[in-house]
């Protein structure tokens, strides 16, 4: 999961160096409600969370590379047939749980407060 912030002048996203499961843990590691990047002022709330694709590129990596040790030749072709099914293992592998569990929390994130607004509700 990656956090990041839309820059107010370009409209881009800035991502931020930090890792947090909710806005109160965000706080808490940046060390207050308000912060700068780039000399412009942002706050907890405007952080937002987006999925992050790595974990599903390492999963194919591992199985192909697992998969690489079976190599079976068939006739005079050498056909990798291991990092084929390394490949599918590791997409099977790689959407077992983990993009739902991603996608939670990500929506968690994004739909948690700040201690800030918290205390305002």
């Amino acid at each position: 999961m990656k956090l990041y912030v839309i820059n107010q002048n370009t409209k881009e996203k800035v991502y931020l160096e930090y890792d947090a499961d909710d806005k109160g843990e965000l706080e808490y590691k940046i060390g207050g409600y308000e912060f700068f990047i780039d000399d412009i002022k942002y706050n907890i709330d405007d952080v937002r969370a987006e999925g992050n694709s790595i974990d599903s590129i390492a999963g194919l990596a591992s199985g192909a590379a697992i998969g690489t040790l079976f190599i079976v030749t068939v006739g005079a072709i050498i056909v990798p047939i291991g990092a084929i099914a390394g490949v599918a293992a590791g997409i099977g592998l790689s959407y077992l749980g983990k993009p739902l569990s991603k996608e939670l929390r990500v929506r968690r994130f994004n739909e948690s407060k700040s201690k800030k607004a918290a205390q305002e509700s």
